[in-house]
């Protein structure tokens, strides 16, 4: 017994030993902070945390679906979890939030409860344009509220006055938890009858979720002034229309697309009811029957507005206006006339494209009629010249007369789906692994749903030689759906090359990204 006893003790020490290894080698994992905020238009929850080693993270929604899965290494880490799709309301409930170590053993544990967005319309404004008799009501300045714990992203706005009943498409706004926003609205004017002392408005999500249902009392109207156009095309002409500055000052806030697709421009959905308005006013002022005539003296309208130059310094420089910006400026370049004349044609039910040719853009339009003297000029398109005054639809000036390097770009319904970068980010590990992950948005400026897409990301060399390919499918994204998603890429090895992602439909490519530095 006693020549075993060193044994045993011995045995003892190593056991606990061991055990204290075992204790150190123990995965810990801190909750720092939990935010709920929005990113362009993605509700998330933004967390900083802290790992000790190697940890799993999950996040699971009240119907147990596993929204975000993610594997950190030791260290402090803030992370972006998106709880739904593009402007989309998140269901209220009990969000899980749970952290495991490499053993997959449970070291973190929390339940996140959520009751909902719950939005508000707190006060309202509103502008009158005393141009028509009855100083009628051409926006809606509203006050929204966000008492509750999520994000709220109202789309649509319904307003019932009297007998009369108005459907709205709201610029994309958050209303973020805890907070009060305002929001404009052009509303087409209300016929006289119209002219109750209440209202009863709702707001409306984009998937048609009601948000908010208010009954309000008309209050007194702003008056605001007119925008004045003068221009003579068989007879002199005047057009008022009302002035709405914060409309061209939200386009002027929105980033300008770095792809030769004007169309973009024309699709945006947001001022399609004051266009359609806009065109209405045009065609009251002169008598017009055909469809020829109508065109040409919208067109006409267009052509009066001043040419002039982005930079007058730089004939290169290109800044595409939006329609209300060059109606706000009055004045534009070709682009700009073409832009404004092709959005007013098409909300007149017109098929209409933009057409680029060397230096210079201009207007096809598609007629199931001849117009004598003239032929098609692209693609069954008459020619429509926009910087000229009484240049008629089918007239060509000369210098554009037999080119055939003519890009056409239809405004029927297509989709048109592009992408940017968020962000790159390089990782090397203790592994040897060296990637770049790329976060991306995609998203579709056109009118119809996209399909499926094909994101490809690969390396490039000089020579065009492609290096550590990879490529995912995004599902169909409907017109002015947005999506975030990631690909990564290993970088190679002793060569210098630049990083490409790519779109493709139907294995045709419509984008590409590239990266404006070398690697390794």
């Amino acid at each position: 017994m006693q020549v075993g006893r060193p044994l045993l003790i011995a045995s003892i020490l190593l056991l606990s030993l061991f055990a204290g290894c075992t204790f150190l080698r123990q995965t810990h994992f801190s909750l720092l902070s939990l935010v709920i905020d929005d990113d362009e238009g993605f509700p998330r929850m933004v967390l900083q945390f802290n790992t000790s080693d190697t940890s799993h993270l999950i996040l699971t929604d009240p119907s147990h679906t596993v929204l975000f899965s993610e594997t950190y290494y030791a260290g402090v880490h803030n992370e972006s979890i998106y709880f739904s799709g593009y402007r989309t309301t998140v269901p209220a409930g009990m969000y899980q939030l749970t952290a495991t170590d490499s053993s997959q053993h449970t070291i973190f544990e929390e339940e996140v409860s959520f009751n909902g967005a719950n939005l508000s319309i707190t006060s309202l404004s509103i502008d009158g344009w005393d141009s028509i008799t009855g100083s009628p009501s051409v926006a809606f300045h509203l006050s929204l509220t966000n008492t509750g714990d999520l994000p709220a992203y109202p789309s649509r706005l319904t307003i019932l006055q009297g007998s009369f009943a108005k459907d709205v498409l709201l610029l994309p706004k958050v209303i973020l938890p805890s907070t009060t926003q305002s929001l404009t609205c052009f509303v087409p004017p209300l016929p006289p009858t119209a002219e109750d002392t209440q209202l009863t408005m709702s707001l409306f999500d984009r998937t048609g979720m009601i948000l908010s249902h208010t009954n309000l009392s008309l209050v007194k109207k702003t008056p605001v002034s007119s925008w004045e156009y003068t221009w003579y095309y068989f007879g002199s002409h005047t057009l008022k229309i009302p002035q709405i500055d914060w409309f061209s000052e939200y386009y002027r806030s929105v980033e300008r697309f770095d792809f030769v697709d004007y169309a973009a421009y024309v699709f945006d959905p947001y001022d399609d009811s004051y266009l359609e308005f806009l065109v209405d006013r045009i065609l009251l002022l002169k008598e017009v029957r055909s469809d020829v005539e109508k065109i040409n003296f919208v067109a006409s309208f267009v052509q009066s507005i001043e040419y002039k130059n982005d930079d007058p310094e730089n004939d290169s420089y290109e800044y595409p206006r939006y329609p209300l910006e060059t109606l706000h400026d009055k004045q534009g370049d070709c682009e700009d006339k073409a832009i404004l004349t092709a959005a007013l044609l098409q909300s007149l039910g017109y098929n209409v494209s933009l057409l680029r040719l060397p230096h210079h853009m201009a207007v096809g339009v598609h007629l199931n009629q001849t117009i004598p003297p003239y032929s098609y000029y692209v693609d069954r398109y008459y020619f429509l010249e926009t910087t000229t005054l009484h240049m008629t639809v089918g007239k060509v000036p000369p210098e554009y007369e037999g080119l055939t390097n003519i890009s056409t770009y239809p405004l029927t319904p297509r989709p048109l789906p592009v992408h940017r970068w968020k962000d790159a980010t390089r990782f090397k590990v203790s592994t040897g692994a060296d990637y770049v992950t790329v976060r991306m948005i995609v998203e579709n400026f056109g009118t119809e749903p996209t399909g499926s897409i094909e994101i490809h990301g690969a390396f490039y060399d000089n020579s065009s030689q492609i290096y550590n390919h990879q490529a995912m499918i995004v599902s169909s994204l409907s017109a002015g759906e947005k999506q975030v998603v990631e690909l990564s890429v290993d970088v190679p090895v002793e060569i210098s090359t630049t990083l490409k992602t790519q779109l493709f439909i139907d294995d045709i490519m419509v984008h590409q990204r590239e990266s404006t530095s070398k690697f390794p």
